[in-house]
Order: structure tokens, then C-alpha cells, then sequence
């Protein structure tokens, strides 16, 4: 049995195409892998009401554990006023540290005295230096947050 030539350019041309566009996402765009996630680093983290906790988190796996906290706040002349207010933060990531799948996480805050403790969930943004969402404290007040990370 012959097949035609145009038969087999045909095939060609579907193949090739099949190839070229197997790389790219649904709008024809190359696809690359994902900036793998990792919030280790030095952060300031900002929600609503409450002072501005300095940390440095360590992530590894879905754990994420805080050293060296501190807040403060920023006093009329500009410049910051360390309250340290904050005595412990943790939290966790629904992806572990490196991959490239979901980039929320949860982190939560717990302050000295009356003030209480807030948890905070949010995501993670693609280059892993700036987290934001939403916070409710133990009190059932809520508001946003936000972090950027400190070079």
C-alpha cells in the first residue's frame, strides 16, 4: 500500500507542531518551571494595628520557624522605636521549601501581656520577597498584612 506524499508532509507538520508547542502554556507562551518556594530570610512583617515584627525566618520542608523577633514601630522623627512586643512566631507552607507548588502560608504571632496573638494567611509572591493576606486575632478583630523581605 503507497501513501501519498501529502499524506506524510501532513503527518510531518502535525508532529513538528506537536513538539514546538508541547513547551508552551494555553496562551502559546513558553512555560518555565516555577521559582521554587523559600521564605528563609530577614523579614518585616506588617499587619494592621499591630506593631512591625523583624524576623528572620528559616523554612525547611513545611515548617517555618522564626529566630531573632523584634518589633517596632516607626516614631514620629522617621525612625524605629523596638518595642519588642512579639515573643514568638512560627508557621507552615502548604508546599514544602523548593517546590514549586502552592505558595500560601500561615504564620502565627503571639505577643507579651494583654495583646494576644495573631495568625495570618497569605501567599508567597514568585520571587519570594513579599508575602500578604489576611490576619484574625484571638480577640476576633481582623484586618490585611503584609511582609517584604530585607536585603
Amino acid at each position: 500500500m503507497k501513501v501519498k506524499k501529502s499524506v506524510w508532509m501532513v503527518l510531518c507538520v502535525l508532529l513538528v507542531g506537536t513538539v514546538v508547542f508541547s513547551g508552551c502554556d494555553d496562551n502559546n507562551s513558553p512555560t518555565s518551571p516555577g521559582n521554587p518556594l523559600n521564605v528563609s530570610g530577614n523579614w518585616d512583617i506588617k499587619a494592621d494595628g499591630y506593631s512591625i515584627i523583624r524576623v528572620t525566618l528559616s523554612h525547611s520542608d513545611t515548617t517555618v520557624t522564626a529566630t531573632d523577633l523584634a518589633t517596632y514601630y516607626v516614631g514620629q522623627d522617621g525612625s524605629p522605636h523596638f518595642d519588642n512586643t512579639a515573643e514568638k512566631l512560627s508557621g507552615s507552607t502548604e508546599s514544602p521549601a523548593g517546590s514549586t507548588g502552592s505558595r500560601t502560608i500561615t504564620l502565627h504571632a503571639k505577643f507579651v501581656g494583654t495583646i494576644g496573638s495573631i495568625t495570618m494567611t497569605g501567599t508567597v509572591n514568585k520571587k519570594n520577597d513579599s508575602m500578604n493576606g489576611t490576619y484574625i486575632d484571638d480577640l476576633g478583630g481582623h484586618g490585611n498584612w503584609t511582609a517584604t523581605l530585607l536585603q
